[in-house]
């Protein structure tokens, strides 16, 4: 079967595939439905298989073994945290998901990604994407510069004022003296 019709089968077994509940998930709170774990109990039924019980996990259950892991646009999806990783992908099979990167290096592997003519899977638009994260980066960039700014005159108000308090300290002193040496 081409790859085609191996991902429409993939998504038609995983419609039919029920969601698998841990067992007496819907009884008790702590127990949760979400995560599924295998029911080893003894006299467990789930466990057995018993009608009416909910479905335990097993390879029937399994999509095709050639398109497994792919992605649903037929492409096998490779992690990249930089450009350097964008070298060993093939464009025809494989597609780029960006890892869990900062926006420079973001703005870099989309870069690299446009110009070599790869497929980036969790990316719709990838012009959208850099214009928005160069947007980011240059706001950041002029927010740091503000606050620096912002520093630096803060504290040459902090040293101007000690300044002004010394000066005014000795002339407070010297009209002391003056009026301690009018009374003798």
């Amino acid at each position: 079967m081409t790859t085609k019709k191996l991902l429409e089968l993939r998504k038609e077994i995983s419609a039919r595939r029920p969601r698998f509940v841990r067992e007496d998930s819907q009884k008790r709170i702590e127990v949760g439905g979400e995560s599924w774990r295998r029911p080893k109990g003894m006299h467990s039924k789930m466990r057995d298989g018993l009608w009416g019980r909910p479905a335990s996990v097993n390879v029937g259950y399994r999509g095709p073994a050639e398109v497994r892991g792919m992605h649903p646009s037929g492409l096998m999806p490779i992690v990249a945290n930089n450009a350097d990783q964008l070298i060993k992908i093939d464009a025809k099979t494989q597609g780029v998901i960006m890892g869990h990167v900062g926006d420079k290096k973001k703005i870099t592997i989309l870069t690299t990604c446009k110009q070599k003519g790869l497929t980036i899977l969790n990316v719709k638009n990838t012009d959208e994407m850099i214009k928005k994260l160069t947007d980011n980066v240059t706001a950041r960039k002029e927010a740091k510069k503000n606050r620096a700014l912002a520093k630096e005159q803060k504290s040459k108000q902090k040293t101007q004022p000690k300044k002004e308090e010394t000066a005014t300290k000795e002339q407070e002193r010297k009209e002391m003296e003056k009026i301690l040496t009018k009374k003798e």
